[in-house]
């Protein structure tokens, strides 16, 4: 009895692995770059509220003056960054009056 050769795949086998190959990356890679691009264009909002007393003392110390930050702070991450501060209230210097 002589042994059989072990059956290899034939070219259209492999072919058909390629594809499917190529298929199931493409499903899943595809969704991904989408979401990543989709996340660029319409940005991606982070709440910095937590950062406030860290943010309002950097700011004190760049100024030379108090800084409060009462209202919203947030930084939208995308193709088009934006940081939106509302209700900022900076002192005056010392000669200028007791205002904001």
């Amino acid at each position: 009895m002589t042994p059989e050769a072990p059956l290899r795949p034939t070219r259209r086998g492999r072919r058909w692995r390629s594809v499917l190959a190529v298929v199931v990356l493409a499903a899943v890679v595809l969704p991904v770059f989408a979401l990543l691009v989709w996340a660029a264009v319409a940005g991606i909002p982070i709440d910095l509220g937590s950062q406030r007393p860290a943010l309002a003392r950097l700011l004190s110390e760049q100024a030379g003056r108090p800084v409060s930050l009462d209202g919203v702070l947030q930084l939208r991450v995308g193709l088009r960054p934006m940081l939106r501060v509302t209700d900022a209230r900076i002192a005056q210097p010392a000669g200028f009056g007791t205002g904001d």
